[in-house]
């Protein structure tokens, strides 16, 4: 496959999402992100990132340029402002890994007790409707479960429809609520580093029930990496994968 010239992406500095993502100092969500780069040109089927790395704060309201170079069937893109690389990762069509692959199934009667989260977000940087899980539930270690309803304010959606890109989001907040459960409150929460994202739907629409669960992998003083796995209703799967978010 040739590669593609490049291309040109902005993100509105009135997005809805910036205002609660976080007050006072708006950061694009690397979902966001991606939804809009992988929901606008991008080349082919896309339906699974490996090794996606978010090096720089994207600054809403200035041109990002992006870039796709193919390598046989897969493609491998980068995305620049101002002179800087921001965002860089691999892509594939055809996402084989079972929604299971990263984290096992298991009988929500087995989950902890899910207690409002509205506890866990006055310890985050996130107000408003960016604040998108309304349940939190954790072992105290090294899982958490969230659960929400996606209401028709949520500033991710398109039109009615939530993009599994955008089910990153939800993974990514419950991932926050765990740092700030075991230190007490973060000033910030950025992820890093994408392992694996897969999407095993496209979107879910308005009214749908979710459910998101983190298993630790690995823990440092400023950093959490952990498989997740975000569902419908604790069925069938919207995404999953494997982060890495930093703290402070």
């Amino acid at each position: 496959m040739p590669d593609i010239a490049p291309q040109s992406l902005l993100i509105p500095g009135n997005h809805p999402a910036l205002a609660g993502h976080f007050p006072g100092q708006p950061v694009v969500p690397g979902a966001l992100l991606l939804d809009l780069l992988l929901g606008g040109e991008a080349p082919g089927d896309i339906d699974s990132l490996q090794r996606v790395r978010f090096s720089g704060v994207v600054q809403a309201g200035q041109p990002l340029q992006v870039n796709w170079q193919a390598r046989g069937q897969d493609w491998r893109f980068s995305l620049s402002q101002s002179g800087r690389e921001v965002c860089r990762g691999n892509a594939t069509g055809n996402a084989t890994a079972a929604p299971d692959a990263v984290v096992p199934a298991e009988d929500v009667a087995a989950t902890p007790p899910f207690t409002d989260a509205g506890g866990c977000y006055a310890m985050l940087p996130h107000s408003g409707n960016m604040c998108l899980l309304q349940g939190i539930a954790s072992d105290g270690d090294l899982r958490s479960w969230g659960e929400a309803v996606i209401t028709a304010d949520n500033p991710l959606l398109r039109g009615d429809q939530l993009s599994a890109w955008c089910g990153l989001e939800y993974a990514a907040q419950l991932l926050a609520c765990h740092g700030a459960l075991q230190q007490g409150g973060l000033r910030k929460a950025h992820i890093v580093m994408l392992r694996t994202l897969h999407c095993h739907r496209n979107a879910l629409p308005v009214g749908s029930q979710l459910q998101a669960k983190i298993a630790i992998i690995s823990q440092q003083d400023d950093a959490l990496s952990a498989g997740f796995v975000v569902r419908e209703n604790a069925g069938t799967a919207l995404c999953s994968g494997e982060l890495t978010a930093v703290f402070a």
